[in-house]
């Protein structure tokens, strides 16, 4: 079963059970999976989407909710706060593991002396990180760690 089925199966045992917080968060991924495959002129059949297309649309999902939950956070509103955890706890469920902070950066060491990078090229190092492991590292952190890294 992909993961867009279980999105799927989610709305349906949500409804059956009466729980609007799930309800309203799966139906909410399924659209924008639906979206997706229409941007890409697929049909709406979501045996069409590709995992890194599905994890793609679930980084964007995080990522939206994330920002709405620091505005909520900056108004107090706990309620919200609250749905907005729920909802992003859901969509962290279906992101791989990523690696630790510490591997990640063995990771971009083990680049960095291999291909001997230096400041300036940040860029072709991100490039390769993300073309590699993009499904394995959170690239914001890699960002973070590889701008420490180059600039020793």
């Amino acid at each position: 079963m992909s993961l867009a089925e279980k999105i799927n199966i989610d709305v349906k045992n949500a409804l059956k059970a009466g729980d609007k917080k799930l309800l309203s968060v799966s139906r909410s991924v399924l659209s924008e999976l639906k979206n997706h495959l229409i941007n890409q002129n697929l049909d709406r059949d979501l045996n069409k989407i590709t995992k890194d297309s599905f994890l793609k649309v679930i980084k964007t999902l995080i990522k939206q909710k994330n920002e709405t939950k620091e505005y909520l956070v900056k108004i107090n509103d706990k309620e919200k706060i609250n749905i907005i955890d729920f909802e992003l706890k859901y969509l962290e469920a279906f992101m791989p593991k990523y690696l630790d902070d510490n591997k990640t950066e063995e990771l971009i060491n083990k680049y960095i002396n291999d291909n001997k990078f230096e400041k300036n090229d940040f860029g072709k190092l991100m490039g390769l990180i993300k073309s590699k492991h993009q499904n394995e590292v959170n690239l914001s952190n890699a960002s973070k760690i590889a701008n420490k890294l180059l600039t020793k």
